[in-house]
């Protein structure tokens, strides 16, 4: 295997961890095993400008933050951009929303977009103010056609996808990359079933993007074959969701649990 230079690029980073930093994270150090890993990020306060994180080179570039989540992402693309023209890079994958859209519109040579998830159509009904109903669905289709290839985090995603007009051809499901450490707990905690289900709310919360009711219902459906089950919920916004939990028949504190927002530490 012939070693090659690889650029992540994505607005966040660690220390900054959120679900698609840790995927991208064990992603990256698998890669680095074998080749030269850079993942290009902004530069969060207290984190230094390079460094080396599990064989993963981090090069961290300031920018002037905003409350606007737009326009913060606007400026990394803006200001990272250039150095990976300037650099030989074999292949760029690109992460975040924005600076996926920056990407597909410089002439890289082996350009990969890593979707995560696509709304489509949905934009309409989940977006937050005009801009977000009308313009994310547009960008949402300028990615879908300004790279050779996507590594989509799902068949879901991959769908997406090719709704837009990407050819299956150019797409690859890549499964999350976790390390099942991170979830080992420090202590011991009591299991009242034989089987344990866990699922963690989307950015810290139990939010309609993970789809809790679907969730619910494919748990019914397990639960018909393993008697011996439980779901374990675990994040922030409980209140939200417990009347949906009574709404699908299923017994709190027996078919499902709910252990809170747990620390990183």
């Amino acid at each position: 295997m012939v070693p090659i230079k690889i650029a992540i690029v994505s607005d966040v980073a660690p220390p900054y961890i959120g679900g698609g930093e840790v995927i991208t994270l064990n992603l990256a150090k698998r890669i680095a095993k074998n080749h030269e890993v850079v993942w290009i990020t902004s530069r969060l306060p207290g984190t230094k400008p390079y460094e080396f994180v599990d064989g993963v080179e981090i090069r961290r570039f300031w920018i002037p933050f905003s409350k606007h989540y737009l326009r913060t992402r606007v400026t990394f693309s803006l200001i990272s951009l250039p150095h990976i023209i300037g650099n030989d890079y074999d292949v760029v994958q690109f992460n975040s929303f924005v600076a996926a859209v920056g990407g597909s519109l410089y002439p890289f040579r082996n350009k990969i977009a890593f979707v995560w998830e696509l709304f489509l159509d949905l934009w309409k009904n989940i977006g937050k103010n005009a801009i977000e109903k009308t313009l994310y669905p547009y960008v949402e289709r300028i990615i879908a056609h300004g790279f050779e290839y996507y590594a989509a985090l799902s068949n879901y995603s991959k769908m997406c996808l090719t709704k837009l007009g990407v050819n299956e051809n150019r797409v690859k499901v890549v499964y999350p990359a976790i390390d099942n450490s991170l979830f080992e707990p420090s202590e011991p905690i009591f299991k009242k079933k034989k089987y344990t289900i866990g699922w963690c709310g989307r950015m810290g919360k139990l939010s309609w993007a993970k789809n809790l009711p679907c969730l619910l219902e494919a748990f019914k459906i397990i639960k018909k074959e393993l008697k011996d089950v439980e779901l374990l919920l675990a994040g922030p916004g409980w209140e939200t969701f417990k009347e949906e939990v009574k709404h699908h028949n299923l017994k709190i504190g027996d078919d499902v649990r709910y252990i809170g927002l747990l620390k990183r530490e």
